[in-house]
């Protein structure tokens, strides 16, 4: 499924683009729509919610027993979370929105400072405390990469309650809103599914050529973000000297692939 979502997105920018441009005898709005969501959009969140769960997963056998091998497993199965989540970057509309996810998935820049205090502070966290009571920039994926990949991960995992409490409960609220926003398209919760709501297959519906404003909106959105808030100041194009700090690494040092995703 994930290769074939890395294939699709480029298309469905392509896609939507040349039909905008050519408008004539082509498909219908609705038609675009309703092949984008199918094709794309919801195989896309299938994947995010199938990587968290197996991060959640891998993560609980990792505290269970820590060793250098479950905590390897655990870190790739966050490289592929992430990636999964990224890909969904162009189709951060809907749910994902309406459900402000960001602030318990993918916030940034992570308060590694608020975080170790909160270590020491915390022998024991639930996953309500982390989903209701932190900070946005202390949970998340960013979070998770800190406590995965320190130097001294390992060492932490097996030594402190907090750190495999805390990691647990992040992985775990980050499964749930991943599921919930993939539950949201689908099935719906009091509604009906979004995904009928969006390709105007609802009593109640989302205009077609909305729909399709909508996607290139986010489209341009993002690639205007990538190109004004990373890319533009890691080549030198707005100071006098590239700097890749706008390029961000941090712990797993996965700012290049993050940005290719």
């Amino acid at each position: 499924m994930h290769t074939k979502i890395r294939k699709v997105i480029p298309a469905l920018i392509f896609a939507t683009f040349l039909f905008l441009a050519c408008g004539g005898d082509g498909p219908s709005d609705k038609q675009v729509i309703i092949s984008l969501t199918d094709n794309v959009v919801v195989p896309a969140y299938e994947a995010v919610a199938e990587d968290a769960s197996q991060l959640n997963r891998d993560v609980q056998t990792l505290c269970e027993a820590p060793t250098d091998a479950k905590l390897q497993t655990a870190r790739e199965s966050w490289r592929k979370a992430i990636q999964s989540w990224s890909y969904s970057e162009p189709m951060w509309f809907g749910p994902v929105m309406d459900r402000r996810s960001l602030r318990l998935i993918d916030w940034s820049p992570t308060d590694t400072v608020a975080i170790d205090q909160l270590l020491v502070d915390s022998p024991s966290l639930s996953v309500e405390e982390v989903s209701g009571v932190l900070a946005s920039n202390q949970r998340g994926f960013g979070a998770i990469e800190y406590v995965l990949f320190g130097d001294d991960a390992l060492q932490n995992l097996t030594g402190s309650p907090a750190y495999c409490s805390y990691l647990t409960a992040l992985t775990t609220v980050v499964h749930q809103e991943t599921s919930a926003i993939l539950a949201d398209w689908v099935t719906g919760v009091d509604r009906a599914p979004y995904k009928d709501y969006f390709t105007d297959q609802a009593d109640i519906s989302l205009v077609s050529t909305d729909a399709v404003s909508e996607v290139v909106r986010t489209q341009v959105f993002l690639i205007r973000s990538m190109v004004d808030m990373r890319l533009a100041s890691a080549l030198g194009l707005r100071e006098s000297a590239p700097d890749l700090t706008a390029i961000p690494g941090n712990a797993a040092d996965n700012g290049l692939a993050d940005l290719r995703s």
